[in-house]
């Protein structure tokens, strides 16, 4: 039997716009990301071996054929995560001066 990208990818079911390997709640994006840090796709599915190989290469696949516009959402994800950690951290700031 062959298999094909669609059998290990699926869209993400709160984000159908992105996508990931099948059968987990890992997007390509977060693959992405890993890669990005200088992780290759052995050692993404030998330190998460919920992953299959054949998943995260599927997931690689679709990331370069897709790079500008999944580089793109991760930038604005970053952005996101940055604003929150943020905010929190103004949040317990304050609250240890309340508690002082």
């Amino acid at each position: 039997m062959i298999i094909s990208i669609k059998d290990l990818l699926e869209p993400v079911p709160h984000q159908k716009d992105r996508m990931c390997i099948k059968g987990t709640a890992t997007t390509v994006h977060r693959i992405a990301r890993w890669w990005r840090t200088g992780l290759t796709a052995d050692e993404i599915a030998a330190d998460y071996e919920h992953l299959s190989l054949a998943g995260v290469h599927a997931a690689l696949a679709f990331y370069f054929a897709n790079r500008e516009k999944i580089d793109a959402e991760i930038e604005v994800d970053i952005i996101e995560e940055r604003k929150i950690v943020n905010e929190h951290s103004q949040l317990r700031k304050m609250s240890e001066k309340e508690a002082a």
